[in-house]
């Protein structure tokens, strides 16, 4: 299925159709019994409305096969929207989701070495300034019946690239810069980590779509191999041992926030 909709793009020369796509999406719903779609941060959709129409198609696609999560802060569309598919809500009190913010902040402040040369009243303030900056709600719905559907939104994500920004502070002056200068929100964090990939910036692109694409967790030794392959006018691809990364660590450098690994694998 992927296959043929790949040849009919002209090898990848071409965008697919959004009718073509979802009818791809359909069929491979078909072959299984039972799939999982996640959508992340529906919020950040440039196209919101029409995400959030085909959102309610979608769901009345295959009964009982269907079980959707999707991710979002709580906005009115949004939620207007889903409302129309009938969930039972939940919400989780903002006490709860801040006290377990709190422990994660305190956690970090007290377990990673960058933060040992603060004493207790300058990790205070760190703690405070996190808090007001990154502190969230989370908001969850529910849908019973035959498609699963689950709305979440966290800061927890934010507020881990925001104390890596303050990690490699060395003085008082420039942590308390770092910290009237903290990023609001991920778009904003994202901004400032592809803004300041420099020179780095093709090979990090390489290393995003290997990882988005490849057909099983890679290591961090096969990752930085990847940079090798290189665009070739007669042969479409070729490897480049010289453009390899000499220390795979390297990878975990370059991509800043953007590449983590987890027992051994790289994830993005």
């Amino acid at each position: 299925m992927l296959t043929e909709l790949y040849h009919s793009c002209q090898d990848g020369g071409s965008q697919p159709s959004v009718e073509s796509l979802q009818a791809t999406l359909l069929l491979i719903l078909e072959a299984f019994d039972d799939v999982f779609i996640v959508l992340d941060a529906l919020d950040e959709c440039t196209e919101r409305k029409d995400l959030l129409g085909w959102i309610k198609e979608m769901t009345s696609w295959s009964k009982g096969k269907l079980h959707l999560l999707a991710t979002s802060r709580v906005e009115e569309d949004i939620a207007n929207h889903l409302q129309l598919l009938d969930p039972n809500r939940v919400n989780i009190e903002q006490d709860l989701v801040s006290r377990d913010f709190k422990r994660y902040v305190d956690y970090v402040l007290d377990s990673e070495d960058a933060f040992d040369r603060w004493d207790d009243k300058i990790k205070a303030n760190i703690k405070n300034k996190l808090l007001d900056s990154a502190g969230g709600v989370f908001v969850l719905s529910y849908i019973p019946n035959d498609n699963n559907l689950t709305i979440s939104y966290s800061r927890f994500r934010l507020a881990s690239v925001q104390i890596s920004e303050l990690q490699d502070c060395s003085n008082e002056d420039e942590l308390e810069g770092q910290l009237q200068r903290l990023p609001h929100d991920l778009d904003e964090v994202y901004d400032r980590i592809i803004s300041g990939l420099g020179r780095h910036r093709e090979d990090v692109l390489t290393i995003l779509q290997w990882l988005s694409f490849s057909a099983r967790p890679l290591t961090l030794a096969e990752v930085a191999q990847v940079t090798g392959v290189v665009p070739d006018t007669d042969q479409g691809l070729r490897f480049e041992p010289s453009q390899v990364l000499p220390d795979p660590r390297s990878v975990l450098a370059i991509c800043s926030s953007l590449v983590t690994e987890i027992n051994g694998l790289c994830s993005k």
